[in-house]
């Protein structure tokens, strides 16, 4: 593949943290991968091995690393704070572990935030746009129900249709079944799987289920801060 087809790439990418008086933790360390257009990823890891900690940089959530991160060929580093929120809310979206719904809103006010925050100024067209992402995950006759009155599994398909409201090149997903029972995960994981996959997306997903890391193409272990390829 050429470099018309890298989603993502990044060089010799570490971030620490301070432990109080001059020790420090390196979180993330020395890590150069490159993510494909239309290919999922997994990355398995213990509690603490600094998963979240990679996604959240990735994600273009967290500006303090050292090393490259490239997004289509770009360095992010060069960008101004407005600048990565914007290509953010347009280029990416996310689903989390704990859906990060906000409970004051509706479904689908919720699906609508990203395009607000992407600059889709007309609310007809994102009212529009909610709907389609909501029929796509079955929650369209929810649509106007607010989000404390979902299932955790209801939850988490309004979360994915939300991921998808702006169109985006890629989708990250930090544990987004560790909040669900095992049915309710495989069932979200298959929707999420065929949406991504319909939609061209490339996924980046967080899990420490090794039965869910084996549904993507491709697997990433991290370990104190160091990631290597794994087969499980």
């Amino acid at each position: 593949m050429d470099e018309a087809d890298t989603v993502l790439s990044t060089e010799h990418l570490s971030a620490s943290v301070a432990m109080g008086g001059k020790e420090v933790l390196r979180i993330v360390n020395d890590v150069s991968i490159t993510i494909r257009k239309g290919s999922s990823y997994a990355i398995v890891g213990k509690s603490g091995s600094g998963k979240t900690s990679l996604i959240s940089i990735l994600g273009l959530l967290n500006a303090h690393y050292e090393g490259t991160l490239l997004l289509n060929g770009h360095d992010v580093a060069t960008l101004s704070n407005l600048q990565r929120a914007r290509l953010r809310a347009n280029y990416m979206g996310f689903v989390f572990q704990n859906y990060s719904l906000i409970r004051q809103l509706n479904v689908w006010e919720n699906v609508a935030l990203p395009m607000e925050y992407a600059g889709h100024s007309i609310s007809k067209a994102r009212k529009k746009r909610s709907l389609e992402c909501l029929e796509r995950v079955g929650l369209a006759h929810h649509a106007k129900d607010n989000v404390r009155s979902l299932s955790g599994g209801e939850q988490q398909r309004v979360a994915i249709a939300r991921a998808l409201a702006c169109k985006p090149k890629l989708i990250i997903c930090d544990e987004p079944t560790g909040a669900l029972d095992k049915d309710t995960g495989d069932a979200v994981m298959d929707l999420l799987l065929e949406l991504v996959a319909a939609d061209g997306c490339t996924l980046i997903l967080v899990t420490h289920d090794a039965d869910i890391a084996a549904l993507c193409e491709q697997r990433f272990r991290m370990d104190r801060g160091m990631i290597t390829p794994c087969s499980l």
